[in-house]
């Protein structure tokens, strides 16, 4: 695909615990760790959720923690910010009590936008269609109908990870919507310097597939 440009808008790494629910998670600690600092939110008895005033939210429970960064008006997200989020999510980690981490994931969310062909811009939904391989004929015999874009959902296998991306065209744009992930079945988290290369590195691996596939 030739992609011109991308805007990270959101982004977030899981952790999915064999437990983790209100016993685990202390509310004093995590008071008297960050204070005015954090806006905390009980969304239902065995999950809360902690805002903070730098665009990080934290949702804790249901066996998982999930540390997100939002993206103010649609602005892209660098790695200075990925480096806050994991600063901040090891300063969470030091608040559960009794956890066996069981595996991770990075999630990322945006937008692309499509080169141009022959100086003109490109349909995302139109370019879709024609370019991944699908029997779109087959199909619009079978359903007597016209087949009007098509949305990319795949699932990669590659250095021992699976990699699933969604792409969405825009309607009427060169723009798509992205959504990747990467998900890694173990319990060593390594650490703070470890896990923000990861976090870089494996979006840049993913900008790389998309423009590769």
């Amino acid at each position: 695909m030739d992609v011109e440009n991308f805007d990270l808008t959101k982004t977030n790494i899981t952790l999915v615990y064999d437990e983790l629910n209100s016993k685990n998670i202390s509310l004093d600690a995590i008071n008297d760790k960050f204070g005015d600092e954090v806006t905390l939110h009980k969304l239902n008895p065995n999950i809360y959720l902690l805002a903070f005033n730098n665009n990080i939210q934290f949702q804790l429970g249901q066996r998982r923690v999930v540390a997100s960064y939002n993206s103010e008006n649609q602005k892209t997200i660098n790695s200075e910010n990925i480096e806050k989020v994991v600063n901040k999510l090891f300063e969470v980690l030091d608040t559960l009590k009794n956890t066996d981490l069981n595996a991770f994931g990075f999630n990322y969310d945006g937008i692309g936008y499509l080169g141009e062909e022959n100086g003109e811009k490109v349909d995302s939904g139109k370019y879709f269609l024609n370019n991944f391989h699908i029997n779109q004929d087959l199909i619009e015999n079978n359903i007597n109908g016209k087949l009007k874009n098509f949305n990319p959902n795949l699932a990669i296998e590659k250095n021992n990870l699976v990699y699933n991306i969604k792409l969405n065209s825009i309607k009427n744009t060169n723009k798509f919507n992205f959504h990747f992930n990467v998900h890694y079945d173990q319990n060593d988290f390594l650490n703070k310097s470890k896990i923000t290369e990861k976090y870089n590195n494996q979006y840049e691996e993913a900008l790389q597939i998309i423009k590769l596939i």
